[in-house]
């Protein structure tokens, strides 16, 4: 049984990652050019996202994520995470 609902959590973790990996892609689409006034510029600026490779001790298995650096003058740098799969 316990199996079971680690299984479904897993997945229903992995759902939720996917969504939230989808609109991070989408807001990506939507930010301001260097060349734009629109709202929002000067504020939020990221790299294109990379994948990284994780082992997990946990499930003891490998598993990717995408991640990005991102700066806002509030917060300096910071890692933004995406979406994650399991090897």
């Amino acid at each position: 049984m316990r199996r079971v609902v680690l299984v479904l959590a897993v997945a229903a973790i992995m759902a939720m990652m996917t969504v939230i990996g989808g609109l991070s892609a989408s807001a990506q689409d939507q930010q301001a050019t260097p060349g734009d006034q629109g709202p929002g510029q000067g504020q939020e600026q990221c790299v294109p996202w990379t994948w990284d490779w994780f082992y997990s001790s946990y499930a003891q298995r490998w598993y990717w994520e995408w991640w990005r650096w991102c700066w806002t003058p509030a917060q300096g740098w910071y890692q933004d995470w995406g979406s994650w799969g399991w090897a």
